[in-house]
């Protein structure tokens, strides 16, 4: 009779945990679980002249695995084209860039956009590097509002 207390008294604790986990879940989200996000202003309303390449402050983003880039152009004359560089040791950089499939064929696309009239447009890219940072292309004076806004899902 001592003996059966005993079992059941540890097959009720073993229930227990197991219903406790059970309900617990596991503590890592999934990959599409958005678990952080952030705002960065690499450019506000900065005005830019001449023929030149222009980059912003870089940003340390590690911890996050995706951006969307929102970028607000007033182009007076030229276009203008933004792209998403990465550096590992925030020295080096190089072009950000993502897959695409076309007629069943995986090609590299540049994570750039182009601006040719006033307004607004965005991309979305991959976080690639341990740094980020915007290059801006441009030919001609114009006024320049970009924010970058940083994903960190379960995933990641």
């Amino acid at each position: 009779m001592k003996q059966l207390k005993v079992s059941t008294s540890i097959a009720l604790a073993l229930i227990a945990v197991v219903a406790m986990l059970f309900v617990m879940g596991s503590a890592d989200p999934g990959a599409s679980t958005v678990v952080g996000v952030t705002v960065i202003t690499p450019f506000s309303a900065r005005v830019v002249t001449g023929s030149v390449i222009t980059y912003s402050a870089s940003t340390q983003v590690s911890a996050y695995g995706n951006g969307i880039m929102f970028v607000t152009a007033d182009v007076t004359a030229d276009p203008c084209t933004v792209t998403v560089q990465f550096s590992a040791d925030n020295v080096n950089w190089v072009n950000g860039f993502h897959y695409v499939v076309i007629s069943d064929t995986e090609t590299a696309t540049t994570d750039v956009l182009y601006l040719a009239a006033d307004g607004t447009s965005y991309l979305k890219f991959p976080i690639d590097g341990a740094y980020m940072r915007l290059s801006l292309a441009h030919n001609d004076a114009m006024t320049v509002t970009a924010k970058v806004r940083l994903v960190n899902n379960g995933g990641r």
